[in-house]
């Protein structure tokens, strides 16, 4: 379910995005934005071409969010957040595993964590 968000909210991230120098990792960015967005769809057993449909996307567009390619605006961000049933931020929170830090920690042997699948 998509929550409220202040605008207070978003430019208050956006002041700590700029502070922090990360205008020079907006590629970077980008690509994590992209893992995460495919990672949350992946959770949902959504295709992309179905994820596509359900948001009236391209296929396309789709694949360039997740590959890094494609910034979404503020309208498709929210679409997506819809779209995938979680709360806008949760679009942002790179700090959740995704399937291949799963797969690196399995490979290394160190604590598993279930609840994330890789596919």
């Amino acid at each position: 379910m998509v929550g409220v968000i202040h605008i207070s909210d978003v430019i208050s991230l956006l002041e700590q995005f700029a502070s922090s120098g990360a205008y020079d990792r907006m590629d970077e960015a980008s690509i994590y934005f992209g893992k995460r967005v495919k990672y949350l769809r992946r959770l949902k057993n959504l295709t992309q071409a179905q994820l596509a449909e359900k948001l009236s996307l391209s296929v396309n567009y789709v694949s360039q969010i997740e590959t890094g390619i494609a910034s979404p605006s503020f309208k498709t961000l929210v679409l997506l957040a819809q779209g995938l049933e979680v709360d806008l931020k949760d679009l942002f929170d790179f700090e959740q595993p995704t399937p291949r830090k799963k797969r690196t920690l399995e490979r290394d042997g160190k604590e598993k964590n279930d609840s994330y699948r890789s596919s």
